[in-house]
């Protein structure tokens, strides 16, 4: 039952303003499973708001109604919850947006025509060019405002985006969510304020952090092209640290 309704939070949670038309995935039917959680093994957790179980790292989100597997944050931008089914393609989507961005800014400072008035190649211009080129500038002085303001919106949106792109690649490497981040951030401290070393449980390593978001690939840059392909797992049962390190004694052995 748990694992038809992670199946079907896949399917029905897509028609909710995804931009991909894929939702992140939702517990929708209540189950009376029981889940290991890394930091108190087999218990029961359920949500007191939609009366469903939660697995772990699952989240309820307030705005939707409704816990979301994995869930990264509620983002206005694509009008969705970020989660286990669509947070590939909320990440692909800073990527591309990023990279768009830094491409009007290049094209447009590159072909601006003030670089035109005076020859890379030292070449001495006559007085007629140079009058030719300073009566085009005259004429295209509001297409160069236009330009300009191209340059500081496309390099104000990249700057900004590029930041939170980074944020996400040192979520994705290190194998936590949004949430997960600020909850492992206070939960360190509470370590380290006892003594102790607090592991983040679902840090299986970079590459294999990147792969349950992106997916295995024989390809270096196959995960950068859009994919229709559900990434590893159902979002309702991870391998953590220590079932990683289990598994490779036991081979070992």
């Amino acid at each position: 039952a748990a694992h038809a309704a992670g199946a079907n939070g896949h399917r029905a949670g897509g028609g909710d303003g995804s931009m991909t038309g894929v939702g992140p995935g939702a517990v929708q039917q209540p189950s009376l499973a029981r889940y290991n959680t890394p930091w108190h093994g087999p218990e029961l957790r359920s949500c007191p708001k939609c009366e469903t179980i939660k697995p772990p790292r699952t989240h309820h989100c307030s705005i939707c109604n409704r816990c979301v597997l994995a869930m990264d944050h509620h983002c206005p931008w694509v009008n969705n919850c970020v989660g286990f089914y669509n947070y590939r393609y909320f990440y692909l989507f800073l990527l591309y947006l990023t990279s768009a961005c830094a491409y009007v800014v290049v094209v447009t400072l590159y072909f601006h025509p003030v670089l035109t008035e005076v020859g890379f190649d030292g070449y001495v211009y006559s007085e007629e060019t140079r009058q030719y080129f300073r009566q085009q500038l005259k004429a295209g002085y509001r297409s160069s405002r236009v330009r300009l303001m191209s340059v500081l919106l496309g390099g104000t949106v990249s700057l900004s985006v590029s930041v939170l792109l980074g944020f996400h690649t040192y979520l994705v490497i290190t194998g936590q969510t949004t949430i997960e981040f600020y909850m492992n951030k206070a939960m360190g401290a509470g370590h380290k304020f006892d003594g102790r070393v607090f592991v983040n449980p679902y840090d299986l390593g970079a590459s294999r952090n990147w792969v349950q978001v992106f997916g295995p690939s024989r390809f270096p840059l196959a995960w950068t092209l859009p994919s229709t392909r559900a990434p590893l797992g159902n979002g309702q049962e991870w391998p953590t640290c220590k079932s990683v390190l289990l598994a490779r004694h036991a081979q070992i052995v």
